[in-house]
């Protein structure tokens, strides 16, 4: 089995029109690497460590470890305790593809004011499951 240690993205968003994409050329070059290294690893079945900042449902929020295969989120596990009133679903997680698509569609959306985005500097280890 294949895993990514983490992704996170933090998103803020403004009702200002105008602002222009968030991303500063360093950001964007940074972003491009990142993804180079992810699709050079040509991983679809992984599991990933992730939480989503954003104003969407709470589980999305807490640190939690997503099963991927071909490319599809099918299984989670919070880290944390979850919000009150939420449960563990796959409902709303992106996959490390689809994240690296949602950072490029923020960085064109004129509401945004930053995304925040830490890469892993390695995009997976191997490691045996038992």
């Amino acid at each position: 089995m294949r895993r990514l240690m983490f992704v996170s993205v933090a998103v803020a968003a403004l009702a200002a029109a105008g602002c222009g994409g968030p991303l500063s050329p360093s950001q964007r070059s940074q972003l491009e690497k990142a993804r180079a290294r992810w699709e050079s690893a040509g991983l679809t079945n992984y599991t990933a460590e992730s939480r989503i900042r954003c104003f969407c449902p709470g589980h999305l929020a807490v640190w939690t470890r997503l099963s991927i295969r071909d490319n599809q989120v099918i299984d989670t596990q919070p880290l944390e305790p979850l919000p009150p009133g939420s449960f563990a679903t796959p409902f709303g997680w992106r996959t490390v593809t689809d994240l690296f698509d949602r950072i490029d569609q923020l960085n064109q959306e004129e509401y945004i004011k930053s995304v925040t985005v830490q890469y892993d500097p390695v995009p997976a280890t191997r490691s045996r499951s038992s």
